[in-house]
């Protein structure tokens, strides 16, 4: 299993704060027994993962922890979610791109607008699940990516 993670949570992944650690810590154990990121550096991810954020990525990658799709599955797939741009309430087409690109169906985010869109049926087919704490580390229980 993958899962992708929402650039709103990305620096509590990487630098998790006694709040966050809590909730972050079953994502970093789990990707130590196989499970993986997956991540893109194409559409609106170019402005929002930057600096040791994407380092750190890039460094998982070589570790065999994270997976970037093709840039030309990630925009095939970023057309057909801006087909649909009238059913969204978040602005976060990319992310949506990115699942259905991949058929990653987890997402750890904090964004409502973008959990609701994640878990629409006309938007992600299959439907997509929500990790927003360690409550729900139940998802986290097979190691293979799509």
């Amino acid at each position: 299993m993958c899962i992708i993670i929402d650039a709103n949570r990305l620096g509590a992944f990487f630098n998790p704060s006694e709040d966050s650690f809590a909730d972050v810590e079953p994502i970093r154990k789990w990707l130590r027994q196989g499970g993986k990121l997956v991540y893109s550096t194409a559409g609106k991810f170019k402005g929002e993962i930057l600096g040791k954020a994407r380092e750190r990525l890039k460094e998982y990658r070589r570790r065999g922890l994270a997976k970037l799709p093709s840039e030309t599955a990630f925009n095939n797939a970023l057309r057909e979610v801006k087909e649909k741009e009238h059913l969204l309430r978040s602005d976060d087409t990319h992310v949506l791109a990115l699942a259905k690109a991949t058929g990653v169906r987890v997402l750890f985010t904090g964004d409502r607008n973008l959990m609701n869109d994640f878990r629409n049926k006309a938007i992600i087919d299959p439907l997509g699940r929500i990790y927003s704490s360690r409550r729900n580390a139940n998802l986290l229980h097979r190691n293979t990516c799509p």
